[in-house]
């Protein structure tokens, strides 16, 4: 049975069925409610600054690169000198 491509993706991956492109989109809002929780209620922990990055990967993975590129302008500002800042500014990973 072949599957209808009906909800977009990142390039080069296969689009989902609806059904499942609303449980992601789900699990997306899901994380990112508990990282915005960790960033409000602990900022000064290990964990907030790679919560605050990860807010912005949640949007770029559902393809709402405005919000991403907000959430990452945001980390940058709050965590310049971040290992993960640092290595986004190489272009490595």
């Amino acid at each position: 049975m072949a599957h209808r491509r009906t909800a977009a993706g990142p390039p080069g991956r296969r689009a989902l069925p609806p059904r499942r492109a609303r449980s992601r989109a789900s699990r997306y809002e899901d994380a990112r409610s508990r990282f915005k929780d960790i960033v409000a209620r602990h900022p000064d922990s290990s964990y907030a600054p790679r919560a605050r990055f990860l807010i912005g990967e949640t949007y770029f993975r559902e393809g709402e690169f405005d919000k991403a590129v907000k959430e990452f302008e945001a980390f940058l500002a709050f965590y310049p000198q971040h290992q993960i800042a640092a290595s986004s500014s190489t272009g490595s990973r």
